[in-house]
């Protein structure tokens, strides 16, 4: 897959990877990485398998912060304010990291905050900014499926 900062919205869907750092408890129990990122070409190599990606982070000089200004930020002003809809899905087995990702477990106390409440005070500046030339109506859905239990 060839990388581009995704901005041209026929791009329909976008494949990005997020690695999680290994956690204290996996440090402690003498855990180590399995996963080398290749950032030059956007790929993650486990093992002898070698897997390309739009975009890569969480590797060396390619933060989680960036997930935000990289993939997301696009989806938000080129789509959603041109009246298409967007969807932006975390997916991966418990313990990957997609509720720290997304900021689903955000409080407000510090700057970890994740995509949700990024994107949330996006959109609610944007409209905010547009309010004179522009009437909006805003429709969020979170969904989170957990051992097939669906929740929103």
């Amino acid at each position: 897959m060839e990388n581009s900062d995704s901005k041209d919205p026929s791009q329909s869907v976008r494949v990005a990877v997020n690695i999680r750092p290994l956690l204290s408890a996996e440090l402690l129990l003498g855990c180590t990485d399995c996963i080398t990122v290749l950032p030059a070409n956007y790929r993650v190599r486990i093992g002898s398998s070698s897997f390309t990606f739009h975009h890569v982070f969480g590797g060396a000089g390619y933060p989680s912060s960036r997930i935000f200004d990289d993939c997301v930020l696009t989806l938000v002003e080129s789509l959603i304010f041109q009246g298409y809809n967007g969807t932006l899905l975390a997916y991966g087995q418990t313990g990957s990291g997609k509720t720290c990702t997304m900021g689903a477990d955000y409080n407000g106390l510090d700057n970890s905050e994740g995509v949700i409440p990024r994107v949330m005070e996006t959109i609610f500046s944007r409209v905010n900014e547009l309010k004179d030339s522009m009437e909006s109506l805003i429709k969020v859905s979170f969904i989170e499926i957990r051992d097939m239990i669906f929740s929103d």
